[in-house]
């Protein structure tokens, strides 16, 4: 669309409503994702050790960097919903930095990591994890592209990205809360690799509904 056809066809439109801040809308999604995430935690209950766990700085400062990177994935995915000034384009790829964080106080807190433990932990007995992180982050992730779909994005698959990165960090944070399990081959196949798998399915499923027509 040109830019004179995009003017007249605003125009045409009328008086529009102003669109809350993304930062406000941001607070909004991430009170009630958190909501959501918090209940079911309690349905499944914390993991037996999480008071030692709670202990330990490098196992709080991976669930730290987990939580930043939700907020601020979410925030931006929020600010791509903006065409004009708000587009914050430093903080797509501060966003790759925080994943890197979070990936080396994985690694500090974990076992060490083998070829034979990166092997038996493709087994699918562990499936149930790519689940339960599944059934946490979807309905945040939902909600967070019905709301970026009110805006009107223009770079669409990287709204989707970061979006679906928002919702999965979600359920990796919670997940590491909810599961006794520290083994790093078994966070890389079963955590990590389902937040870098959310993110293009986000970017497919961002040019799929969230193109601006």
């Amino acid at each position: 669309m040109k830019t004179r056809d995009l003017i007249n066809a605003l125009s045409d439109c009328g008086e529009c409503q102003r669109m809350a801040r993304p930062e406000a809308q941001a607070a909004i999604w991430l009170a009630g994702a958190v909501l959501y995430a918090c209940i079911l935690t309690i349905y499944y209950g914390a993991r037996p050790d999480i008071a030692r766990m709670i202990s330990n700085p490098v196992f709080i400062l991976e669930l730290l960097s987990l939580l930043a990177l939700t907020v601020l994935s979410g925030i931006e995915a929020l600010h791509l919903s903006r065409p004009d000034r708000h587009q914050n384009y430093w903080l797509r790829y501060a966003l790759f930095g925080l994943g890197a964080v979070g990936a080396v106080f994985a690694y500090l807190g974990g076992s060490e990591l083998g070829l034979s433990d990166a092997f038996k932990a493709t087994s699918f007995t562990h499936f149930d994890c790519l689940l339960d992180i599944a059934l946490i982050s979807i309905p945040p992730g939902l909600a967070l592209f019905v709301l970026i779909n009110k805006g009107t994005p223009i770079h669409c698959c990287w709204a989707g990205g970061t979006a679906t990165i928002a919702a999965a960090s979600l359920g990796y944070f919670c997940m590491r809360i909810i599961e006794q399990n520290d083994d790093l081959a078994h966070l890389l196949v079963w955590h990590a690799f389902p937040i870098a798998l959310a993110c293009f399915v986000g970017i497919a499923l961002g040019r799929l509904t969230l193109r601006w027509r």
